[in-house]
């Protein structure tokens, strides 16, 4: 889809700054509030967006963050959507807070309080999808929060700049205070993630807190980097169709490779530990990505990168689900 220039600043300010109102975002651009709300609604009409909260690990009480993902045909052809209804609630994984999938691949985000119980849940998973075909590809990884190096869930700021041919907006340094989340921010929180467009009133009404603290606690949680709002756009009416998904098992720890993937525009997903880097990048085209930039660099450090994976997911046929909702719950009230 072609969008005039103005459209264009409006849809990368949304992307960059996703819980802005129309009065913010028009005093970020120097535009008229009423040019802001009119472009706006045109995107929302053409659905080039959906908007998303997801919660920082790192405010969560958590012992791992971990990464499941798999090819389920690489010899048999599995329906990965039918194997999904197939699940039970002793094989779904309530921790899983983000996942792509499409035909007969995934990969999945998880975050998890305890080893033991999710590794149990993995095995079950595992056994749903070999009952079929032995000789699938399953893998997971998971690292305590400590041995993430560097994280970015779903940052396609710079990568929508360029996409439609302008320059991107300065991001904004959320401030780092590091504590347990306290009680009335746990609620307001678990409420939050269940939709981005939710009012202070309906939290209120649920949470049992008035609207004024309600209002307070959302600007703290955002403010802080607590809670954070992601645009996903629809790439497809962008023109661009692929998502390759990497984890590179290095030899050593690699800074440098490390600090190249959290700066390219074209990986929006990352999970690094001192050895493992799990990564989802976007490219308009299967040509487009194996002249990429992101390909020079792999085949650059090759002599210290072991057993690469790469999984390719055309954007067409691709689900992504977010929705850390029923893992907060757990964490937060119990099973």
């Amino acid at each position: 889809m072609k969008l005039n220039p103005t459209q264009k600043k409006v849809f990368c300010a949304i992307n960059a700054y996703p819980h802005y109102n129309d009065r913010q975002l028009a005093e970020a651009l120097s535009m008229k509030r009423s040019t802001v709300t009119l472009t706006r609604h045109f995107l929302q009409r053409h659905k080039l967006y959906s908007l998303e909260i997801f919660p920082n690990y790192r405010y969560l009480d958590l012992a791992l963050v971990g990464m499941k993902y798999g090819d389920y045909g690489k010899i048999k052809p599995i329906d990965y959507q039918q194997r999904m209804k197939m699940m039970t609630p002793e094989v779904r994984i309530s921790e899983c807070v983000w996942s792509l999938s499409c035909g007969f691949r995934g990969f999945s985000l998880f975050f998890a309080r305890d080893f033991h119980p999710i590794m149990a849940q993995f095995h079950a998973w595992d056994a749903l999808f070999r009952s079929v075909d032995h000789s699938i590809l399953l893998k997971d990884k998971l690292f305590s929060p400590l041995a993430v190096k560097a994280f970015k869930l779903l940052s396609s700021q710079e990568y929508l700049a360029k996409v439609l041919g302008i320059n991107a907006l300065p991001q904004k340094n959320h401030s780092v205070e590091e504590r347990p989340l306290r009680q009335n921010e746990k609620k307001v929180l678990l409420q939050m993630v269940k939709g981005a467009n939710i009012s202070n009133a309906e939290i209120s009404l649920r949470s049992g807190l008035s609207r004024s603290l309600v209002g307070r606690i959302k600007n703290r949680l955002v403010s802080r980097g607590i809670v954070q709002f992601i645009n996903l756009p629809a790439w497809p009416l962008l023109g661009v169709h692929l998502a390759v998904f990497f984890h590179l098992r290095t030899s050593a720890e690699n800074k440098e490779l490390t600090a190249s993937l959290q700066q390219s525009p074209d990986v929006i997903f990352l999970l690094a530990s001192s050895y493992h880097l799990l990564f989802l990048a976007l490219f308009k085209d299967y040509e487009e990505y194996q002249a990429s930039p992101l390909v020079k660099t792999i085949k650059e450090q090759k002599d210290l990168i072991i057993e690469p994976v790469e999984l390719m997911f055309p954007l067409k046929e691709t689900i992504f689900r977010i929705d850390p909702s029923p893992a907060l719950k757990k964490f937060f009230q119990g099973p």
